[in-house]
């Protein structure tokens, strides 16, 4: 469905659904398990992305939802008649994730497009710079933030032609925003790639609005276990009945608040 506003916009709603994890024995086992499953069941119900269809010479020419809900949805923007350049704009579940994840996740997709070289339809050459830093500013007045991105440039052959291309790559409101521009080589270079691109999704970011239904903003569930370790790694805070420990929460756990079988009541 879409809707025109003052800045022409598009909405995409993703419905995210997600199986209840089952009872977890272990901290470890839970750090481990929110990469399978990293809502926990109802994290997220649904999301609506509300982004601009027209940013300079860009326009939207095709929206796409992925079968696969956790993978969200992707646009493609064109500029007027130019065929020999395109940028593919994704929005994605990513949760609440410590700062170290978003450079992760950058590196496994940076990977991904490595592993393709010399594959049947892969890249014959790959050359990506590092990565730099980006910091972009939303919202004004007390919803002023800052939100830190990371992009790259990347010269590309594929079937003897050369391509510029560049990535840019940031969290926002529990969700991923990824852009990928592509163009011929004797277009742009691959800095002047990263740099156009980087001016894109700034624009995109600043306009963009999601908002997600669900259990996000609701309190963590209590996980019950017999016995709980003291001074465990990542401990946030405990709480004592007596003298046995009766609860723990940990920061790395996004606040899960373990307790004794007895009672499955915080306070």
């Amino acid at each position: 469905m879409m809707t025109i506003r003052r800045r022409p916009m598009a909405w995409v709603s993703c419905v995210l659904l997600f199986a209840l994890m089952g009872t977890v024995h272990a901290q470890t086992a839970v750090v481990d398990a929110l990469d399978d499953a990293p809502f926990l069941g109802g994290f997220l119900k649904e999301t609506r992305v509300l982004y601009p269809l027209r940013i300079g010479g860009w326009e939207a020419k095709n929206e796409h939802l992925y079968e696969q809900q956790e993978l969200g949805a992707s646009v493609r923007y064109a500029a007027g008649d130019h065929k020999d350049r395109w940028i593919d704009l994704y929005f994605y579940p990513a949760g609440v994730l410590p700062p170290s994840r978003l450079a992760q996740d950058i590196d496994s997709t940076l990977q991904g497009i490595r592993s393709s070289l010399d594959q049947p339809g892969g890249y014959s050459e790959i050359d990506i710079a590092p990565l730099e830093t980006l910091g972009i500013t939303v919202g004004s007045g007390k919803n002023k933030r800052k939100i830190e991105a990371a992009s790259t440039s990347m010269r590309l052959v594929r079937e003897g032609k050369t391509y510029s291309s560049a990535m840019v790559m940031l969290v926002l409101d529990l969700y991923y925003v990824k852009a990928r521009f592509s163009a011929e080589a004797s277009v742009l270079s691959p800095r002047e790639s990263r740099k156009q691109l980087e001016k894109f999704l700034i624009a995109v970011v600043q306009d963009a609005v999601i908002r997600s239904s669900g259990g996000c903003w609701m309190p963590p569930p209590i996980v019950q276990k017999d016995a709980l370790l003291r001074d465990a790694p990542g401990q946030l805070a405990t709480a004592e009945h007596g003298k046995v420990l009766a609860a723990v929460a940990y920061a790395e756990l996004f606040g899960y608040l373990e307790r004794f079988p007895q009672s499955a009541s915080a306070s």
